[in-house]
Parts: structure tokens; sequence; C-alpha cells
């Protein structure tokens, strides 16, 4: 290594893949520093076809990662040509599942069916990838799940369920029970999405990984949602000690949100959750402000708050107008 820069170069990719794949597929924080940076384009293009493939795919995931989604696509158009070079149908399979993943993010629906249903056919050819075949069929899922076909999205979800039950991966069926839970949630079945949710944070690999404070805000949302409030407020102080053990800003916001719009005197927590949306729109988490913004204005409004009821109306706004433009640059 010391002597071949392209082996040096070659080893950082893949670890850099390791990294990634823990980051995705368990749940391991991914770090914030990445060999791949502009710095090294230059002697990556100096490599052959595969490396530079490499070099381009996995700077788009980390790119797509801190929601830099204009230049995550941008990459991902350099590394599908690269591709072209490489006669390997599973590193395309992995590719299309990938990109497809970025356009699901953006609410590129039609697109990123395009790319999934690539990956899941050469998948499927291939008995020895069952757990590639489960995230991606998970992926198709979601994305009908946000075109609101939700009958094809829960049968989709229960598809890579079975599938994933034949692995014996635990935490890929939490993974699963999790997102069919937001399918269900969004489909207003509250039931259901809470009884999915009991079935994901039942397995202790989840419970350990980054993704159990995600299952403990849906569930905090949902029981607020039924008014299920002593529930919901157990579910806030699970939350609470997770977040003091594995720190993650976003979610304390998203938590605080929610607790503030139902314990306590709503009008008197204006600013609590005001201050909270607005952290959430610095970190481009659009998503977030838009579901919130709306529960809050709802909760504003049937108090008769109208004045704050507008000022979340309008904060849903920016953040749809927010994803338009995103889905304008893509």
């Amino acid at each position: 290594m010391e002597e071949d820069q392209e082996v040096l170069a070659y080893y950082s990719l893949l670890e850099e893949r390791h990294k990634m794949l823990l980051h995705s597929s368990r749940g391991e924080p991914l770090q914030k520093l990445t060999y791949f940076t502009e710095d090294n384009q230059n002697f990556i293009k100096k490599t052959n076809d595969k490396l530079e493939y490499n070099f381009y795919l996995f700077e788009a995931m980390y790119e797509a990662y801190n929601k830099n989604y204009d230049r995550a696509i941008n990459l991902y158009g350099l590394a599908e040509k690269k591709l072209a070079e490489i006669p390997d149908e599973i590193e395309a399979a992995e590719f299309y599942s990938k990109v497809s993943y970025l356009y699901t993010l953006v609410k590129q629906s039609i697109v990123a069916q395009h790319y999934i249903k690539n990956a899941i056919s050469i998948y499927k050819r291939h008995p020895d990838y069952k757990c590639k075949l489960a995230t991606s069929t998970m992926i198709a899922a979601a994305n009908y799940a946000d075109m609101k076909r939700f009958e094809e999205a829960e049968k989709y979800y229960l598809e890579a369920i079975d599938i994933a039950k034949e692995t014996k991966d635990e935490f890929l069926k939490a993974q699963l029970f999790h997102n069919l839970s937001i399918v269900y949630s969004d489909w207003n079945k509250p039931d259901k999405c809470i009884e999915s949710l009991e079935k994901a944070i039942g397995y202790e690999s989840w419970l350990h990984s980054i993704y159990y404070i995600n299952s403990l805000f849906m569930m905090i949302k949902e029981l607020f949602k039924i008014d299920e409030k002593m529930k919901a407020i157990n579910f806030y102080n699970k939350a609470q000690e997770r977040l003091i053990l594995m720190e993650n800003k976003v979610y304390e916001a998203k938590i605080s949100i929610l607790y503030n719009l139902y314990c306590g005197e709503l009008k008197n927590n204006f600013n609590n959750c005001n201050s909270n949306i607005e952290f959430l729109k610095q970190q481009n988490e659009l998503e977030s402000v838009d579901e919130l913004s709306y529960i809050a204005a709802k909760r504003f409004e049937s108090i008769g708050a109208f004045e704050e009821a507008t000022s979340f109306f309008n904060a849903k706004i920016w953040a749809e107008q927010k994803m338009n433009q995103v889905e304008g640059i893509l």
C-alpha cells in the first residue's frame, strides 16, 4: 500500500463502503469525514473504471446522507456512465437500489420505481441476495406509499417481510416493520401503525441502533393522535433516556414539538414549538417541517389561536415550496 497509491485508494474505497453498509443496514453512525473529497477526485480519474465508479458512487451516497441532493444526483450520473464499463449485474443492481433510494427521498417516485424495479428483477435471479431483494422491495413499497397507493405499499412491505423471514435477519425485519408503520400512519390507521411499531421495537438489534429513536417518535405521535396521552408520555420518557445516551438533535426537536403540542398549556408552548420548527428548517429537514407544522397548525386552530396557527401553516407552505424546488433541480 505504501508503494502503490492505487491500492491505497482501493482500500479506502472498500473501507468507506463497509462503513456505509453498516450505517444503512445496521443503523451504525456514519462519520462526518470522508475519503471522497474533491481533492482526491483528480487522482481517482487516473485509475481504472471500477475504482472511478466506486469513487463517484460512494461520494454520491455521502452527499445524499448530508442532504446535498442536487450534488448527489450529479455524482450518481457520473457513476452510471462508468457502470456501463463494468460487466457485473449485481453491481448494477446495487447502483439501481442506491439511486432509487435517493429519488425516493426527494419524492421522485416514478423515476425511483424505474430504477428499483430493475434492481428487483436482477436480485430475483440470484437466490443468495435475499436481503438485497427485501431491501429493494421495501424501496418500491415506499414509493407506492408516496404516491398514496397504500394497498400496493402494504402488499410490497409484507412481501419484503416474508423474504426477510427467510434470511433470519432480525434487524432487517425490524426496519421493515418500522417503515410499514409509516404507511399505516399516512393511511390514517393508527392502531395498525402502533402494532407494527411494537413489532419493530421488539427486536434487540433495533433497540441498539440509531433508528430506535425514529420508532419512539412515531409511537409518541400516533399515541397522541388517538388521545392515549399517558402511554405517549411513557414513550416520551424512553425517548429522553435514549437521547442522553445517543444524541440526536433533530429527533430531540421533533419529539419536543409533539410534547409541547399535547402537554401543558398549548398557547404558552408556541415559542418552544416555533423555535424547534426553525431549527428543523436550518437542518434542511423539510419533510419534518411539513408534517409537524401541519400538526401544530391544526392544534392551535382547534383552540382558536388563529394567529399562531397561521404561523405554522406558513411554515408548512415554506417546506412544500422548498421540496418542490429540490424536485425542480433534479
